[in-house]
């Protein structure tokens, strides 16, 4: 069966899954990675992240993305993830993100022990691609040798 869902923004997050695996097909995201620690995120942002200054500059963006299946009682849940971004992707999601704007994250997972010894796992964007923004040129677009 498939469920397709509307966000509360109208838009279809089906959709945007397609275009993420169109630009995989084109090179961005590499679609043909062996990478085993990696992963794609698509959701609307959350909280707009604020750039720390400096040469190592880097944010966290927190993204809300709706489950694609129904639980027991027939209702989406939702998941907020916490994704660091740094140097100059960092800046340019400063400049380009808005609260409740679609988000497309390419990048890798690393972990990272805690305060108590224990392993936790830290999402790191490696690229970020703003599906409904059709006229935005961002900085890592202009910049890849293909």
């Amino acid at each position: 069966m498939n469920i397709s869902h509307r966000s509360e923004t109208g838009l279809d997050m089906m959709y945007f899954a397609k275009k993420l695996k169109i630009l995989q097909n084109a090179g961005i995201g590499g679609g043909t990675d062996a990478m085993m620690n990696g992963f794609y995120l698509v959701g609307t942002v959350k909280e707009v992240p604020s750039t720390a200054a400096g040469k190592d500059s880097s944010c966290t963006m927190t993204i809300q993305s709706d489950r694609m299946f129904r639980n027991e009682d027939g209702s989406l849940d939702e998941d907020i993830f916490t994704v660091e971004v740094w140097r100059g992707i960092a800046e340019e999601v400063r400049d380009c993100c808005e609260e409740g704007m679609i988000i497309a994250v390419k990048g890798r997972m690393a972990s990272v022990a805690d305060a108590e010894g224990k392993g936790k796992c830290q999402l790191i964007a490696e690229h970020v691609t703003y599906p409904h923004r059709r006229n935005v040129i961002t900085k890592n677009r202009r910049n890849m040798v293909r």
